[in-house]
């Protein structure tokens, strides 16, 4: 009634390197004996499950399976894509697996940038990613913008900045219309707020939040309701946008849309939006295509040059 119940994981990359063998044991056993190193996985995920059954048997139910796997740091992952996926990608699914076997979403935590790994993630059913650490260069608008269909977002604001109101405050108006837009986003920091916010910043931090929330979504309203579209699309190109008869660049071609020519968005999947304008309804990349916030951005500055 109301409550939202988590089930936490304690297993993975940064459970093993920071309270078992530590970072450049478990790093170099990666290279060097990465089946020590997946037996530590095993292990520490198998306790996890069979915990989980047991809580399970005895009638106890949860909307989420959490954990915490920080993979990354200031600008790069700890271990490259390929290695991710041999070592310990096939632990994060079968947990994600066992998630979703029992009815419950998928919360991961991963410190650091992460955004090589991100599609991985996508692929073995990470329902959630938390925290979008700004300063180790992950970037929320790029996130939202590819997988943002398919996975939800918590975090993101820049901690480092929340002892400046002024900052914050515009911060949190770049990024919270754009995080929002379709649902999927979950306000918080992108990292432990720091001991320079104060209690008085921090209240501004949320009130600001809250304030901008509710403005952007009044103003949606009002201008897609104003243009006449419920998910307005703007051309992103030099001349034409193709709009073709199936999701392909293989696909028939049945009309193209001039440069910042607008449409109406029914869908988008794998990249191709499913779209419509006047008669015309088919597909098009959505690497051509404003959508969201950028959508309304666009269509405010060609309506004001037009004016």
């Amino acid at each position: 009634d109301g409550e939202f119940l988590r089930l936490g994981f304690w297993f993975g990359f940064d459970v093993t390197h920071s309270h078992m063998a530590g970072t450049e044991t478990v790093l170099c056993a990666m290279y060097e004996e990465p089946e020590w190193v997946q037996d530590m996985f095993d292990t520490y995920l198998a306790i996890d499950i069979e915990m989980a059954n047991r809580l399970w048997d005895k009638g106890y139910r949860f909307d989420s399976v959490h954990w915490y796997d920080d993979m990354g740091y200031k600008g790069s992952p700890f271990f490259s894509p390929a290695m991710y996926r041999e070592l310990l990608k096939p632990y994060h699914k079968r947990a994600a697996d066992w998630a979703h076997e029992h009815g419950a979403v998928v919360e991961l935590h991963s410190c650091g940038f992460i955004q090589p790994l991100v599609l991985d993630l996508v692929e073995i059913g990470i329902d959630s990613l938390n925290p979008l650490e700004i300063k180790a260069g992950m970037d929320p608008v790029y996130l939202k913008k590819t997988f943002g269909d398919k996975l939800a977002f918590h975090g993101g604001i820049n901690a480092q900045i929340m002892d400046q109101p002024d900052l914050v405050r515009a911060e949190m108006e770049r990024l919270i219309p754009l995080l929002k837009e379709g649902g999927g986003y979950i306000f918080a920091s992108d990292h432990s707020i720091p001991n320079s916010v104060s209690f008085d910043n921090m209240k501004t931090v949320t009130i600001e939040e809250t304030a901008t929330a509710k403005a952007s979504s009044t103003k949606e309203a009002v201008q897609q309701n104003y243009w006449g579209y419920t998910n307005l699309g703007i051309a992103h190109v030099d001349n034409h946008l193709n709009i073709r008869e199936e999701p392909s660049e293989s696909g028939k071609l049945v009309g193209k849309l001039s440069k910042n020519a607008a449409c109406e968005i029914l869908s988008v999947e794998d990249g191709w939006a499913h779209i419509k304008s006047g008669k015309v309804e088919g597909y098009c990349s959505t690497d051509y295509l404003y959508t969201g916030q950028e959508a309304i951005n666009k269509a405010k500055e060609v309506a004001s040059l037009i004016a």
